[in-house]
C-alpha cells in the first residue's frame, strides 16, 4: 500500500533557509516536519529536523540563542532552544553560575548541527508553520536578531480528506402493524366470575387496560384497533372441569367490561382461556428458595393429570403457603391490543416522535433524522431511537454505526456493527439486501481506519467500492 494507517508518515516539509539579516549569522537548511505513528487521522508524535549552522565563529564575549516555535491558529509551542557559544564562553558561565537550562543544545563550534524535537501530536499542530527566533547575547548586552518563518501550513493529517461515510434509508413498511399488551390480576369472589370493578385491587388493575386502550386512542385519526387478544387463566386448586368453566367464564367478562366501556364490535375480540396455570406455578418455583421446590416441580413435570397433581400438591406440608403467595398471582388475564398506524408525514411524525415514537416506522425515522441535518444533536438522537425500537434490525444498527463512526464513539460502533453483520447475512441476498450490504462493508473500512486495521480497511472498502457503492469508491484512494 501507499498509504500506511498504524506507522503514518505525512507532510514532510523541505526548506532551505539562509538567513541575510544581522551579519548571517547563521543558516537553516534541510527543514523537515513529520508526523509518525498513530492513524492516517490522530495520534502519533509530530519529529521537528533540521540543520543549523553558524556563519561565522562565534566570539568568546558572545552567545547566539536560536529558539524553534511551532504555531499554530490557536495555539504554540516554544520548542527546545540552541545555544553556540565558545567554550571558554561556557566555562565562564559556569565559573560565575549562569548556567544554561537543562533543556538547551550546547553547541560551541562553528560545524553544522542536526536538530531534532518530538512531540505528541494535538489537533492544533495541523497546518501550523515553523518560527525561528534567534538572539545574540555579548558584552552584557542582548541583541534581538530575528523572527520569521522557515516552514508554513504543513499538513500533519491524511491530506487527502477525511473518508466518506453514507446512511442507508430503510425500506418503506407498507402496514404498520403494533401492539401493546399487558397483564392484569383481576380478583373475583369464590367460584364467581362477575367482574366488579370496585372490588379489592380490580379498579388499579382495570386502569392498567384502560391505560394501554387510550394510549392506542390517542390521535385515532392514525391508529385504528384490529384485534384485541384476551387470554384468561386460573389456579390450580379445585376441580378442572370447574376451574375451566371459571377461567372462560373470567375472561369473558374482562371482554364484556371492555366492549361496554369502548363500543367495540364483538368480531375485533380474540378470547382464550387455559383452566389451570401449571406453567406459571412452575416458573414461579423454580425461582424461588422453597425448601421442597425439587418435589414440587417433579410433581408438575410427571405427566400426572390434573387432578392427581393438584392432589399430591394439597398433601405437601407448606401447601398453605403455596395458597397463600404462589397461587393468586396465577388468576390472571393477559391482554394484547393490536393496531395499525397510518403512514406519517414529516410533519406529523415530529409530533408523533415526542409521544409514542414506536408507531413510526424505521423508514419515517431516517426521514425525521435527515430533516435535522446529518449527525446534528436531532439527528443523532432520532438514529439512536430508531436502534432503541427496532434492535434487531440490520437497516438500524447499520445507521447506528455509521452515527457512531462518525461521533468518534468506535467501541459503540463495534456493536452495531456485529449485530448488523449477522442479521444482513442471515436474510438472504437481494437488490436491497445488497445495497445495505455494501453500506456495512463501507462503514466497516472506516471504522477500521479510524481504529489502525489496515488490512480489514482496505478488504472492506474495497468489496463495497466493487458493489458498486458510490461512497466506497471515493474511499479507495485512502486504502490503495
Amino acid at each position: 500500500m501507499k498509504h500506511k494507517i498504524l506507522i503514518f508518515v505525512v507532510a514532510i516539509c523541505l526548506f532551505n533557509v539562509a538567513v541575510a539579516q544581522n551579519d548571517k549569522l547563521f543558516t537553516i537548511k534541510n527543514v523537515e516536519v513529520t508526523r509518525i505513528g498513530g492513524t492516517a487521522f490522530e495520534g502519533g508524535d509530530v519529529v521537528v529536523n533540521f540543520t543549523v549552522q553558524p556563519s561565522r565563529k562565534i566570539r568568546v564575549s558572545e552567545n547566539l540563542t536560536i529558539t524553534p516555535v511551532l504555531v499554530g491558529q490557536s495555539e504554540s509551542m516554544t520548542l527546545t532552544p540552541i545555544q553556540f557559544s565558545r567554550r571558554q564562553a561556557v566555562v565562564n558561565e559556569w565559573r560565575t553560575g549562569k548556567l544554561p537550562s537543562t533543556t538547551t543544545i550546547i553547541a560551541s563550534t562553528k560545524e553544522p548541527l542536526v536538530y531534532t524535537a518530538a512531540f505528541p501530536y494535538q489537533d492544533w499542530m495541523n497546518e501550523s508553520s515553523l518560527k525561528i527566533n534567534s538572539e545574540l547575547y555579548r558584552c552584557a548586552r542582548t541583541d534581538f536578531l530575528s523572527s520569521y518563518f522557515v516552514a508554513s501550513s504543513f499538513k500533519l493529517v491524511d491530506e487527502r480528506r477525511d473518508p466518506v461515510l453514507t446512511y442507508f434509508e430503510p425500506k418503506v413498511e407498507e402496514v404498520k402493524r403494533r401492539e401493546l399488551s399487558g397483564t392484569a390480576y383481576l380478583e373475583f369472589k369464590v367460584g364467581k366470575w362477575e367482574l366488579l370493578p370496585y372490588f379489592a385491587n380490580n379498579a388499579a388493575e382495570l386502569d392498567k387496560i384502560n391505560a394501554t386502550i387510550e394510549m392506542v386512542k390517542t390521535d385515532d385519526d392514525i391508529r385504528s384497533v384490529k384485534n384485541i387478544a384476551l387470554w384468561g387463566t386460573c389456579s390450580p386448586e379445585g376441580s378442572y372441569e370447574f376451574n375451566a368453566q371459571l377461567a372462560q367464564n373470567r375472561v369473558m367478562s374482562v371482554r364484556e367490561y371492555i366492549q361496554n366501556r369502548y363500543l367495540y364490535p364483538f368480531d375485533i375480540f380474540t378470547v382464550t382461556s387455559t383452566p389451570e396455570n401449571w406453567a406459571g406455578l412452575r416458573a414461579a418455583v423454580e425461582k424461588s428458595t422453597l425448601y421442597n421446590r425439587g418435589e414440587i416441580l417433579s410433581i408438575i413435570d410427571s405427566g400426572y393429570s390434573p387432578e392427581m397433581m393438584d392432589r399430591k400438591m394439597s398433601a405437601l406440608p407448606n401447601y398453605r403457603e403455596l395458597l397463600d403467595y404462589y397461587y393468586p398471582p396465577l388468576r390472571r388475564v393477559d391482554y394484547r391490543i393490536n393496531y395499525v398506524v397510518e403512514q406519517l408525514d414529516l410533519q406529523r411524525s415530529v409530533s408523533i416522535y415526542e409521544k409514542q415514537p414506536r408507531d413510526m416506522s424505521l423508514n419515517e425515522l431516517y426521514i425525521l433524522a435527515m430533516s435535522y441535518g446529518e449527525n446534528s444533536v436531532k439527528f443523532v438522537d432520532v438514529i439512536r431511537m430508531s436502534v432503541l425500537l427496532f434492535d434487531d434490525s440490520a437497516e438500524a444498527n447499520v445507521n447506528a454505526a455509521v452515527s457512531a463512526v462518525a461521533q468518534g464513539k468506535y467501541s459503540a460502533a463495534k456493536g452495531y456493527l456485529d449485530v448488523a453483520k449477522s442479521e444482513i447475512f442471515n436474510s438472504g441476498s437481494n437488490s436491497n439486501n445488497r445495497l445495505l450490504e455494501s453500506v456495512y462493508y463501507n462503514t466497516l473500512g472506516v471504522w477500521a481506519l479510524f481504529t489502525g486495521n489496515e488490512a480489514l480497511a482496505s478488504e472492506s472498502i474495497s468489496r463495497a467500492a466493487a458493489m458498486g457503492l458510490k461512497a466506497a469508491v471515493d474511499n479507495l484512494p485512502l486504502v490503495l
